[in-house]
């Protein structure tokens, strides 16, 4: 499908926006937006002076240049960057020097504002003013030219001032009401009003009429009764008569009326009077009597003007009251006020006083009563109000003083001991042997005693806490025989044969004697111990065909069994060698001995000897007068074994604990309470006999610092009690009532209706009169004083009183009955025993409906009974931190379940007055049990027995675990997280007796020679896996598997026996250990051998003395490496406690490069000691914290002081659950029904309607009810009511006047509008708006109404409110159109004449006929959904096709031949455009580099002219540019402004 004409201008409207930007930006490279200025006004002083201090004014405007020259606000050219010029400056005023001016300026008054701008309504701001100035002699007040006055140096005022141009605001008002009607004919007209929205304002259209009336066609022959208001109440004119009736109440009071038509014409009476009841022209009344108000009393301070802490003055009050000696009666004045408030002035700025919650300290931490979570405990502080004056001084007054919202918390929880036993690591390695004193060790020595010592110890982990077991002995010391302290070191020299080459020689030796230290000391140190050895011995160098013996081995082990000390015995060890050669010919020539035994230089003792400390004494002060503070205290430490004490010199002083440690003693705090609180006001204020206990006030005084360290105590007195002696005695009153008066009539009347009355006044107990309120507050309603009363005429029928109505005996529906009787009169009409007329009997049907019952609301929650112990102030959700420990105790308080739901059932009643007092306080509690279930743990099993240690040398990790026994339920603790196999597992370290597990390999046996005489053979030894304790002695053989991952020694290996004449070597060595990390072939093991026979000549050399061979891995060489174990589970109190702080362990561990355990002492002597890394550390398992709650407050009293309404207690969160404990209770507010008493209140009804009856008009009488209503909205007995003066007092009765047709007749004001600003303002920060109400004529009568029909006011604007025209949908080519406000309001059209009114008939033209054409909102045509339309040349839719669908080839070519028609045309003014596009850039940018060769040619000039310099100074004089630069000296001599260019050749630009 080819381009349209809805394309084509598409087209061309993109286009021409685009060539407009162009032309914008063009426009906007000059600046949009410029200051403009006049010239400066003549120099002006005040007071027609002249001189300094003048002043100078012109008017400064913001201008927008384009695309129309206006007035814009000053703003925009402030954002533009540009300054803003001066409006005013100082000048220098000539003076006159005549001395006096003979001419002067007339100025005019301003015009009204106006506007520049054509066709705008208003520019907000953008106003101007104008006046006329011109001058005038002064003598003579002729006009003369302005340059006269100019010419004496008077400046012109100026003729133009800018000025605020308000859009003009047409009035808003709203919809018609509905027509009024025509059925009562109280008007001459029907109508209908609206109310006004916004006033006009500025120019703006004035508001239409309010109202719109129509005649009543059906009211002509209407007549009305006007009456007169009722003359005034007069007495008696002779009360001396005692022929007729006289009370000083009641008096005689008349009235007229005449007849008229609705037009207000007169007509004759008749007209009127058949219409109409009997009515009355004169009456008896109620002498008319004002209130009488006793003096003002005494004034009382309320409180004093002071200024809060937020700098608002708050104003005191001086209250003061009178009493009421007669309330009005008739026409009387009412009462005025009877209490008045006067606000006290001050100008002293007193701070008021301010009130604040004080809290104490918080008490010891204490455990919770029922709450076994042993590291939770609570604490307490006192929270009280006090009130803080002028000089800071703190009061406590009631808590009702300060915000609730702000009291702070008055419990907390916090953490306890809980208890635990001590815990102590594993024991240290024993030391070594060690003489402590080396010369005890000599007296020892001779007197065959143990000289030295030996200990091991181990550390504390968990202190022991409330009563948890006490750590064991923290070290034990053994006595041993230790190495000497001195010994003979033999160093032996080269044998020299006494005959060479070989045989027996001697062998000289240097004897030393060394201590410890290995410092030589004098000889007789180790004579006292040991012989000294000889300085020369015998030696042999073999011969050829010598014995030769192998060198001895190491001596074995010393065995570490103690020994008793009773009776000891020396221990041995042993020492090889073997033979290596023969001797030549004889087999049994080698005598030596082959085997020796030597005694072990140590022994132990096996008794063990302990240190063990006593209880700390006291601390003993550096000040023992202060009392306190720092100090020192002893202990006495002993030795035992076993049970029994020993010498100290038994146990090792390295590790005795010490004896002496620095203490502090904390100093006493003593108790610290506030002070009194004021005397609360007596609990009454006068005293009477009925009184069951004397009045009494109270002050009472809070804890603020609990004592502590055995400060004084607080006193036990903290509230005191006083009785009030001083109070009167109460005085009783009572109403005194006279007996009614005989029922008096008008003066003219001798039956008929009349009034009756009595004197009623106040009367104390004493009898004496007292004012009225004091019955009025004490007793009550005043009684009447008159009421009406009826004397029969004789010729009128007379009945009794109807009878009570009977009881309702059979049910709901049944009748009930009543009945009167005849009076017997002088002359009784016949018509009085007509019993239709006048019935004596009347039935009723019983209704049951007439009293039902209104529930109080729903049942209230579940409340529990409350503790019958109390559980103190808190109480726990839970009672434990033990997942598996039991249900609450019976003592805790009761948390769960059997309670009640309570709710009170009260009754309304609409029934008649018999019933109103026993519905109205028949209320019932209703209660129904309810169960709140009690919470279920989680059940754990017990913990099975600890595994077996799995190591029986190095530490290894046990375990024991349980399974879930009882799920939880009811919101009871939930189980643990288990594993996979649904159990809990807990690891711990063990530490068995060591057995270590090492390679021992024994001597080698003699060299087994197959020739048995010499030559090569089979040298065998035994190596075993053998145990070894922890003093290091092998205690037995194992398994071979026990010692996997060393490298075993050998056990047979090759060997030699010399024969006579060969070289005789020594066994080899064992192979050095090879360098870690093993490196394969890098590193190498030696071993070496000595030459213990030189060959004969006849022999081979004797071959090498030293052996490599390479280091390979898992071969002969093994890498270890320290590997820490996991951590173990983390125990708690040795695992007997569930939660809380505990220790996990852990150890090193020696492993092969493979993995596999191996002894920790290779991994130490190879590598060494694991790096130092924490084996033991502190740890915590979350307690599964219950959420702890505080009890229950008081029950609230009721929210209502009467009727039903709600009392509440509470409880707060003192403490959240965590990990899997119990979760807090949803009802921490907790409400009931309450009822203290029955709702009695005072109700004033509206005043009635005007009195007269229908189509009566003038003066009449309003009435208004003030009755007491109980809860139930029935009426009540007045004593039932709070007693209320104003109340009380109020007159019920007042005259009024029911408007006639013919008179002006308005509505009633209508609510003031929304406040209202216009949403232009608004959007500039205009909040002050105005609010309106008005009232509309809906009779204008005979006289026109002149009343006020709208006003206004000022008010604050929250929003702004916009008018807009809103359409309903259209129905059969119609819709209805409205303007409305942005709430929603309909108005008159007026308020939206800025925006295009939518049509509201559809009507295109031409006609849409076309298939799926409709005619649009804009009355043109368009297609329906789906199509898609086809438009002409004009751009109306000719066709409307479906989308996506193909034409018939005719329309095809026609279609064709109009689209390249179109084409054509589009295709030109593309071109065209395209055209112009390029031209303007192209003019853009020659603009622009002539621009910047100017530029560049302007820097080339000052540089050639300025040489080398950076600034080029100009002055800011208004002279020609070459005067600035021809003469340097010029520019020195002006104030000059500095340019700096940095000039930038290769880009041409300025930087």
């Amino acid at each position: 499908m080819g381009y349209g004409k809805p394309q084509m201008t598409s087209l061309i409207v993109h286009s021409s926006l685009f060539l407009a930007f162009l032309t914008s930006l063009t426009h906007s490279a000059n600046a949009e937006y410029r200051w403009r200025a006049d010239s400066w006004s003549d120099c002006e002083k005040p007071y027609g002076t002249c001189g300094r201090g003048g002043t100078q004014r012109r008017n400064v405007w913001c201008e927008k240049s384009y695309p129309v020259q206006q007035s814009v606000p000053h703003s925009l050219c402030r954002n533009s960057g540009y300054d803003e010029p001066l409006q005013e400056q100082s000048c220098y005023k000539s003076c006159d020097t005549v001395g006096s001016y003979q001419v002067r300026w007339v100025v005019g008054r301003w015009s009204e504002c106006q506007i520049e701008l054509q066709g705008v309504d208003c520019a907000k701001n953008l106003g101007y003013q104008t006046r006329d100035v011109y001058c005038v002699y002064q003598i003579t007040g002729d006009r003369t030219e302005d340059s006269v006055c100019a010419s004496f140096n008077q400046g012109k005022p100026p003729t133009r001032q800018s000025c605020k141009y308000n859009c003009p605001q047409n009035c808003v008002v709203g919809e018609f009401s509905e027509w009024s009607s025509c059925d009562d004919c109280r008007f001459l007209n029907r109508s209908r009003t609206r109310d006004i929205i916004v006033p006009n304002n500025n120019r703006g259209k004035p508001c239409p009429a309010f109202s719109e009336m129509s005649p009543c066609s059906n009211c002509s022959d209407k007549y009305f009764l006007n009456f007169t208001p009722w003359s005034f109440c007069q007495v008696f004119p002779d009360p001396s008569n005692s022929r007729i009736p006289y009370n000083p109440y009641i008096g005689n009071q008349d009235r007229s009326f005449d007849c008229f038509n609705i037009r207000g014409q007169k007509e004759e009476l008749s007209k009127c009077t058949g219409k109409f009841q009997p009515f009355s022209f004169r009456q008896s009344c109620i002498i008319s009597q004002d209130c009488v108000l006793g003096p003002w009393q005494g004034l009382t301070t309320i409180n004093q003007t002071c200024v809060s802490r937020n700098n608002v003055v708050k104003s005191g009050y001086l209250y003061q009251k009178r009493d009421v000696i007669q309330i009005p009666l008739g026409d009387g004045k009412p009462c005025g006020p009877l209490e008045e408030y006067i606000p006290i002035k001050s100008s002293q700025k007193i701070n008021c006083p301010r009130t604040q919650w004080i809290m104490s300290d918080w008490s010891e931490c204490k455990p919770i009563q029922g709450h076994q979570q042993c590291n939770t405990g609570i604490q307490d502080r006192y929270i009280f109000c006090v009130q803080i004056d002028q000089a800071g001084r703190q009061t406590p007054v009631e808590e009702s003083e300060c915000s609730p919202e702000k009291r702070p918390l008055s419990s907390r929880t916090c953490p306890t001991q809980c208890k635990t036993d001590c815990t102590v690591s594993i024991w240290s390695q024993w030391s070594q042997c060690k003489v402590t004193d080396c010369e005890m060790y000599a007296r020892r020595r001779r007197n065959n005693k143990k000289t030295g010592q030996r200990y091991r110890t181990r550390a504390t982990i968990t202190e022991p806490a409330q009563g948890g077991q006490m750590c064991p002995h923290l070290s034990e010391t053994q006595n041993c025989d230790p190495e000497p302290c001195y010994t003979w070191h033999v160093k032996q020299g080269v044998c020299i044969p006494q005959q060479s080459p070989c045989g027996v020689g001697i062998s000289h030796q240097t004897v030393s004697c060394f201590n410890r230290n290995m410092t030589s000391v004098v000889d007789s140190r180790c004579s006292e111990l040991k012989q000294q050895p000889p300085t020369q011995v015998q030696c042999v160098v073999s011969c050829a065909d010598d014995c030769v013996l192998s060198e001895w081995t190491e001596w074995s082990e010393c065995p570490r069994i103690c020994q008793n000390n009773i009776f000891p015995r020396p221990t041995l060890k042993h020492r090889t060698r073997t033979i290596l050669a023969k001797a030549a010919g004889q087999v049994s020539n080698c005598q030596a001995t082959l085997r020796e035994q030597g005694e072990c230089p140590t022994v132990i003792e096996c008794d063990t000897y302990t240190w063990q400390p006593e209880p700390w004494g006291p601390c003993l002060l550096d000040n023992p007068v202060k009392g306190c503070g720092r100090g020192e205290r002893n202990r006495i430490v002993h030795c035992y074994s076993n049970l029994t004490s020993v010498s100290e010199v038994k146990c090792a002083l390295e590790v005795k604990p010490p004896v002496k440690e620095v203490c502090t003693e904390p100093c006493p705090e003593n108790c610290n309470v506030s002070t009194w609180s004021a005397w609360s006001e007596c609990s009454a204020t006068c005293t009477s006999a009925n009184t069951l206990s004397n009045p009494s006030k109270s002050r009472r005084r809070y804890i603020e610092v609990h004592p502590k360290n055995g400060g004084v105590l607080c006193p036990s007195l903290l509230k005191e009690v006083k009785v009030c002696f001083d109070l009167p005695v109460c005085n009783q009153y009572q109403w005194n009532v006279t007996d009614w008066s005989e029922c008096i009539l008008h003066r003219k009347e001798k039956c008929g209706r009349g009034l009756k009355a009595r004197n009623v006044t106040c009367l104390l107990n004493d009898g004496s009169v007292s004012p009225i309120n004091n019955c009025l507050t004490s007793v009550g309603q005043m009684p009447v004083v008159a009421e009406p009363c009826y004397i029969a005429c004789e010729d009128e029928c007379l009945f009794t009183d109807w009878t009570p109505w009977s009881k309702c005996l059979q049910g709901c529906g049944s009748k009930r009955f009543r009945q009167r009787s005849s009076k017997i009169g002088s002359n009784p009409p016949p018509e009085c025993s007509d019993m239709i007329k006048y019935p004596r009997y009347e039935p009723d049907i019983c209704h049951c409906d007439l009293i039902k019952e209104e529930l109080g609301g729903e049942f209230s929650q579940c409340i529990l009974d409350p503790p019958k112990e109390s559980s103190g102030l808190l109480r726990p959700i839970s009672t434990s931190s033990k997942r598996d420990n039991p249900a609450p105790s019976k003592g805790e308080g009761k948390v769960c379940g059997w309670g009640q739901k309570i709710r009170y059932v009260a009754c309304q009643s609409r029934s008649a007055a018999a019933s109103i007092r026993r519905c109205s306080e028949a209320v019932s509690l209703e209660v129904k049990h309810c169960n709140i279930p009690c919470p279920n743990d989680c059940k754990m099993a017990l913990w099975s027995e600890w595994s077996k240690c799995p190591s029986k040398c190095r530490p290894g990790i046990q375990k024991r675990s349980r399974y879930i026994e009882q799920l939880n339920s009811a919101g009871g603790r939930q189980c643990p997280s288990l594993d996979s196999t649904q159990t809990e597992t807990q690891t711990r370290l063990c530490h068995p007796e060591c057995s270590q597990y090492i390679w021992k390999a024994y001597e080698w046996s003699m060299c087994d020679s197959s020739s048995r005489t010499c030559g090569d053979g089979t040298q065998r030894r035994v190596v075993n896996c053998v145990i070894v304790n922890v003093n290091g002695d092998t205690t037995g053989i194992t398994t071979e598997d026990n010692c996997a991952g060393q490298v075993k020694p050998h056990s047979e290996q090759q060997c030699r026996l010399a024969c006579v004449g060969e070289c005789v070597m020594s066994d080899w060595t064992e192979w050095t250990e090879c360098p870690r990390p093993c490196s394969n072939g890098y590193q190498k093991q030696t071993r070496t051998r000595k030459i213990m026979r030189h060959a004969s000549r006849y022999h081979p050399r004797c071959v090498e003395t030293e052996d490599y061979r390479d280091c390979i891995k898992d071969i002969n060489c093994v890498d270890y490496h320290w590997s820490w174990m996991p951590w173990t589970s983390c125990l708690i109190n040795n695992g007997n406690e569930e939660c809380g702080r505990g220790l996990q362990e852990r150890f090193p561990m020696c492993r092969t490069h493979n993995e596999v355990d191996v002894d920790d002492r290779i991994c130490t002597q190879i590598i060494g000691p694991p790096e130092h890394g924490k084996r033991t550390n502190d740890c915590e398992v979350p307690c599964d914290v219950d959420c702890l709650v505080s009890d229950w407050t008081e029950w609230s009293s009721c929210s209502q002081t009467c009727g039903i309404g709600e009392s509440t207690r509470e409880r707060v969160v003192v403490e959240q659950y965590t990990g899997n404990g119990r979760k807090c209770p949803s009802d921490l507010v907790q409400t009931k029904p309450c009822y203290p008493k029955g709702c009695y209140r005072w109700t004033i009804s509206d005043w009635s309607p005007c009195m007269p009856q229908n189509n009566m008009c003038g003066a009449g009488i309003q009435t208004r009810n003030v009755s007491c209503l109980g809860d139930d909205g029935l009426p009540a007995d007045p004593e039932k009511c709070p007693p209320d003066l104003d109340i009380l007092v109020l007159k019920t009765e007042q005259k009024c006047e029911v408007l006639c047709p013919w008179d002006c007749v308005l509505t009633e004001w209508s609510e003031w509008s929304k406040c209202f600003v216009n949403c232009a303002d608004f959007a500039i920060g205009a909040t002050q708006g105005k609010t309106s109400r008005s009232r509309a004529i809906i009779s204008q009568g005979l006289i026109p109404c002149n009343d006020k029909l709208w006003e206004t006011k000022i008010c604050p604007a929250t929003d702004c409110t916009s008018f807009s025209w809103v359409a309903s949908p259209w129905t059969n080519g119609k819709r209805e159109v409205s303007c409305q406000t942005s709430d929603g309001l309909r108005v008159n059209k007026e308020a939206c004449h800025g925006s295009v009114h939518p049509s509201s008939v559809l009507s295109c033209d031409p006609p849409c006929n076309g298939d799926h054409m409709v005619c649009n909102d804009t009355n043109t045509c368009g297609c329906e959904a789906d199509f898609v339309a086809l438009t002409d040349i004009m751009g109306q839719v000719v066709r409307c096709v479906e989308q996506n669908s193909t034409l018939s080839v005719g329309a095809q070519k026609k279609d064709s031949e109009e689209e390249i028609e179109t084409n054509y045309w589009m295709y030109a003014v593309v071109a065209a455009g395209t055209l112009f596009i390029v031209f303007v850039a192209l003019a853009l940018y020659h603009m622009s580099r002539s621009v910047m060769k100017e530029r560049a040619s302007m820097r080339r000039m000052m540089i050639k002219r300025c040489g080398s310099m950076d600034t080029l100074t100009v002055t800011n004089d208004k002279l020609d540019t070459r005067s600035h630069l021809s003469d340097p000296n010029d520019l020195n001599r002006k104030s000059a402004v500095v340019v700096t260019y940095s000039i930038d050749d290769d880009n041409q630009k300025d930087v």
